[in-house]
């Protein structure tokens, strides 16, 4: 079994990363519900926990190439660092330029409080 080098897991991980953002809509509304049909959530304010990120985890997940992965978005990049499979975790950044439609989702979703059904069941209730 061959290894599978730190590099080609981020190159991996770019590749889906941006296949993910290029298969989210081009509105902050049309996000939202993207998210939701694939059961999505997140909490507001919160870099860890942002719905996007957590859309992202789970597309990595899927992948099968993570067992962690952290996703920050800063500043209209993404941040994806700390990745890892196999137990053999090391840091490394990779940055996709934000999509206009999500950073607005983002700033929807954090700043003016919509979206709602986004947010975890216990928080709503």
């Amino acid at each position: 079994m061959n290894k599978i080098t730190s590099q080609e897991v981020v190159n991996q991980a770019a590749n889906v990363v941006n296949d993910a953002l290029k298969a989210m809509p081009k509105s902050s509304r049309g996000i939202a519900e993207f998210l939701h049909r694939r059961g999505i959530t997140g909490k507001r304010g919160s870099s860890g926990n942002c719905p996007i990120r957590n859309y992202l985890r789970s597309v990595l997940d899927q992948a099968g190439l993570f067992t962690e992965v952290e996703v920050r978005v800063n500043g209209g990049r993404f941040n994806v660092l700390r990745i890892g499979r196999y137990g053999d975790f090391n840091y490394a950044r990779v940055q996709f330029t934000n999509p206009a439609a999500v950073g607005q989702f983002i700033d929807e979703f954090d700043e003016t409080k919509k979206y709602k059904y986004l947010l975890p069941q216990e928080a709503t209730s």
